[in-house]
């Protein structure tokens, strides 16, 4: 006999803000999109894929949403605030401190701290790294590097310090 599997639906959208018309035509429908999340204690931090209005996190245990809004007022977080609807995020990790969130199509790796939702933009295009921003997936090493991976072929694998806030790029494809 297997396992005996419960699932739970958390659907309070309403109390976070969010509506079905948040978001832009995808795929056929209005609905807002959000893209795998990560888990920080008793928080799930959905990727906003599409939504303009900010982190939806969810408490696993009572299904209360909130939105925590974009913070317009840090200038370092670049077109995360912008309005218009196109894919931001599908990947986020947790490092112990914050809460990363990679670009899909922007520029700036974006630092969110989970208890104060202080937030701060790192921009990782550009200058001598010869990275055009865009990745896809990551992994945190435990210690101190994020290491992202290309959405786009010109870019090689990325190495990013969470300390220094220096980048290495490793763009020799076989």
């Amino acid at each position: 006999q297997g396992p005996d599997y419960h699932f739970t639906v958390f659907d309070n959208w309403a109390s976070a803000g969010v509506t079905k018309t948040d978001g832009p035509n995808v795929a056929g429908s209005s609905a807002v999109t959000f893209f795998s999340g990560v888990l920080v204690n008793k928080s799930l931090w959905l990727n906003p894929e599409y939504f303009a209005g900010g982190f939806v996190k969810l408490d696993i245990e009572s299904g209360a949403m909130v939105t925590i809004p974009y913070d317009a007022s840090s200038a370092t977080i670049g077109d995360w605030t912008s309005t218009n609807f196109h894919p931001r995020c599908r990947t986020s990790l947790y490092d112990g401190t914050h809460i990363w969130f990679l670009p899909i199509q922007d520029d700036v790796l974006l630092r969110v701290h989970p208890t104060t939702y202080a937030m701060e933009g790192f921009n990782i295009s550009g200058g001598t790294t010869g990275i055009t921003g865009k990745f896809h997936g990551a992994t945190f090493d435990g210690y101190s590097h994020i290491t992202m991976t290309p959405n786009t072929y010109p870019n090689g694998v990325v190495r990013f310090d969470v300390r220094t806030g220096s980048m290495t790029s490793f763009s020799s494809w076989p």
